[in-house]
C-alpha cells in the first residue's frame, strides 16, 4: 500500500491524502463512514511513513506531529494511534465482518447480520476465529440461497481441482502462474491495491474458454512446451526466446543470430539459405556479438538455476472409476458429478454427457472398456469441468 499510495510524497506541511483515504474507504470502514476532516487528518497522522526496500520507516523529520482532530478526538496522533482510532470505531467491525462474510457466503448480507458480526469481532478484540466460527456454524452458511453461489477465482478453480483429483503436490504442467494470469489472478501482482475484484469479474466469455483450456492441459499435458521460467525475463528475452527457435527449426547458430532482414544494411542469404559475403562480414561486428552472447550466457545460466519441476497431474481416472464399482458411463458421470461438483446437476447435463462419454468408448457397459478408458475419461472430465456450473462453489 506504501508504495501504491505515494507514502514517499506525504509530508508534513504537504499531505498526500490518498493512503489515509484508501485504509478508511477499503480496507477499514467502508464509503460515507467518515468525514472529508477525517481523512484530511488521517493523512496527517501518516506522514513520514514510508519502506526502504521491504523494510517499513518512518521519517521523524517528514512526520507532523501537531495536533489532529480525528472522529471527534483531538491529540497528536501518530499513524499507529490512528489506526486504534479507527479500529475503535463500530463501523470498522461491522464493514470487516462484512467483508469476510461475503467472501465466504455470498454477496448479499443485512444490515442486521452484518452488525451482529461486526459484534462478534469487536468483542473478541478483532481476533478472527470467532467470527469464522460463528459463520460457518451458521445455518446461512449451508443455505440453499448460498451453496454453489460463488465464483471461484483462479486461484481456487486450480487448487480445489487438483485436490477433488487426489493430487498431493501442485504439477508442473500446466504452469501455476501462466494458467492463472491468463484467468485474471496473477499471485502477488494485484491490478489496483484494492486487489481483484471477486464474483462475476471472474467470469466473461473468453475467461470461460480460457478455464476449460486449464483442465484440457491438464488432462492432455503439452510435453513439448518450455515454460517461460526457462527464458530470462529482462529486455532481451524475446531476442533470444528467437534464437533458441531458429535453431529448433535446424538453423546453425551463426544464422540463427543473425540480425532481422531490415537490420542487415543490404546483407542477404544465398542460395539454399546460405550467408552471403557481407552478412559474413557482419557476423564479426558488435550486434552478432551481444546477440551471441545472450543466446551463451542463457544456455548457462540454465544449466545452473533450478527450474519449476515440469511433471504431470498423476491422474489416473480409470484405477478411480474401477474402485467405484460404477457399471455405465451414466454411473462414471454420477461419480464424476459427485465428486467434482458443488452445486446438482441438470438431468439434460447427465444425458449429454453420458452420450459423450459412450461414443467415446464404443459402449455404454464399462467392463468392457476398462483397458482403454483412460483418454476417453478424461475428454469427459475435461467437458463436464468446462461447464458453467463447474465454476460455482
Amino acid at each position: 500500500m506504501l508504495a501504491f499510495l505515494d507514502a514517499g510524497v506525504n509530508v508534513k506541511d504537504a499531505p498526500n491524502e490518498n493512503f489515509a483515504r484508501e485504509i478508511l474507504e477499503m480496507f477499514t470502514m467502508g464509503v460515507a463512514r467518515y468525514s472529508e476532516r477525517d481523512i484530511r487528518e488521517s493523512a496527517r497522522a501518516f506522514t513520514g511513513w514510508n519502506a526502504r526496500g521491504t523494510r517499513f520507516v518512518v521519517d521523524a523529520e517528514r512526520h507532523d506531529d501537531g495536533v489532529k482532530n480525528v472522529f471527534g478526538r483531538e491529540g497528536r496522533f501518530d499513524g499507529v494511534q490512528l489506526i486504534d482510532l479507527i479500529l475503535e470505531q463500530p463501523a470498522t467491525a461491522d464493514y470487516i465482518a462484512g467483508r469476510i462474510y461475503r467472501f465466504f457466503v455470498r454477496d448479499d448480507i443485512s444490515p442486521q447480520t452484518e452488525r451482529r458480526l461486526g459484534t462478534v469481532l469487536r468483542e473478541n478484540r478483532y481476533e478472527l476465529a470467532p467470527l469464522l466460527e460463528t459463520i460457518f456454524l451458521s445455518r446461512d452458511f449451508y443455505s440453499a440461497a448460498s451453496v454453489g453461489t460463488r465464483i471461484k477465482s483462479p486461484v481456487e478453480l486450480l487448487v480445489s481441482t487438483y485436490r477433488k483429483l487426489g493430487l498431493r503436490e501442485v504439477p508442473g504442467l500446466p504452469d501455476f502462474n501462466e494458467v492463472t494470469r491468463a484467468l485474471g489472478q496473477h499471485l502477488l501482482h494485484p491490478p489496483t491495491v484494492a486487489g481483484w475484484a471477486y464474483g462475476r469479474a471472474w467470469i466473461t466469455p473468453g475467461l470461460l474458454i480460457e478455464r476449460g483450456n486449464f483442465v484440457r492441459d491438464l488432462m492432455f499435458p503439452d510435453f513439448m512446451a518450455i515454460a517461460n521460467d526457462r527464458y530470462p525475463q529482462i529486455t532481451v528475452g524475446a531476442e533470444v526466446r528467437a534464437v533458441h527457435e531458429r535453431i529448433s527449426r535446424g538453423l546453425d547458430v551463426t544464422t540463427a543470430t543473425m540480425p532481422e532482414a531490415g537490420a542487415l544494411r543490404g546483407a542477404a542469404l544465398g542460395e539454399n539459405g546460405a550467408m552471403s559475403e557481407s552478412t559474413r562480414k557482419l557476423d564479426r561486428e558488435e550486434d552478432f556479438n551481444t546477440r551471441y552472447g545472450s543466446y551463451r550466457g542463457w544456455q548457462k545460466a540454465v544449466e545452473v538455476i533450478k527450474p519449476i519441476p515440469r511433471t504431470m497431474a498423476r491422474v489416473d481416472l480409470g484405477a478411480m472409476v474401477v474402485a467405484s464399482g460404477v457399471q455405465s458411463t451414466g454411473e462414471v458421470v454420477d461419480l464424476f458429478a459427485q465428486r467434482f461438483f458443488s452445486v446438482p446437476m441438470a438431468s439434460t447435463d447427465r444425458v449429454a454427457w453420458a452420450a459423450f462419454l459412450s461414443e467415446q468408448l464404443g459402449t455404454e457397459h464399462i467392463d468392457r472398456a476398462r483397458t482403454y478408458m483412460e483418454d476417453g475419461l478424461r475428454m469427459l472430465l475435461h467437458v463436464m469441468l468446462s461447464s458453467p456450473d463447474y465454476q460455482l462453489d
